[in-house]
């Protein structure tokens, strides 16, 4: 009877932390560990599936969940950037922005990519299975990942993605993203010799 109490317990527990998420803000399984760090996995595992069962807590993908926000269009469709942040906590995964993107965004490509790109350490290209968006997460090499989080991520991933054979976008690239930036890539290290090279050249330099 003891175990039956705790557990129904905990169940309450963990409606009481998903109710005070906002609605329409994905939050991953680990989320709710940090919340509840005393109870067991599996109990907290039965008590999302009987929240989802409920209609009280949208799944979105394995493990990356949400409190669904109602429109008058229906429920909300959540970001993707807030999907794969979710998905970075779950996993424990450093994701950031892929170059393609930042070129785009920047105005220096007119070519809109299909799919959503993301830069993670990992050794292969990783779909994730969403519901409506195509979203991938992709190889990155060291300096670009270690740039995340920080005023180079965008500079950085841009780089990588141009490469050495576009030094014209590159400068530009560099000029755009401003000077902290480019004093931040400086300082993490570790670049390609084309890069650095990029990095540090004065502008109007052949």
């Amino acid at each position: 009877m003891a175990g039956t109490a705790t557990t129904s317990s905990i169940h309450a527990q963990v409606r009481r932390a998903v109710q005070a998420m906002p609605a329409g803000v994905p939050f991953c399984f680990a989320d709710l560990e940090v919340a509840l760090p005393t109870a067991h996995r599996k109990v907290l595992q039965q008590a999302l599936s009987r929240l989802v069962k409920a209609g009280e807590v949208s799944r979105i993908m394995r493990g990356i969940y949400m409190v669904p926000k109602p429109t008058l269009f229906g429920p909300s469709v959540p970001p993707v950037w807030r999907v794969v942040e979710a998905y970075a906590r779950q996993h424990r995964l450093p994701v950031g922005v892929h170059g393609a993107i930042v070129v785009n965004e920047l105005g220096l490509s007119t070519q809109v990519p299909s799919i959503y790109l993301y830069n993670a350490p990992i050794h292969a290209r990783r779909p994730l299975n969403l519901p409506v968006s195509r979203v991938v997460l992709t190889p990155a090499p060291r300096y670009v990942i270690q740039a995340i989080g920080t005023s180079a991520e965008q500079l950085l991933a841009g780089l990588e993605f141009l490469g050495p054979g576009q030094p014209e976008l590159c400068a530009r690239l560099i000029e755009r993203c401003g000077e902290a930036a480019r004093e931040t890539a400086c300082r993490l290290g570790a670049l390609p010799r084309w890069m650095e090279q990029a990095l540090t050249r004065k502008r109007g330099a052949p």
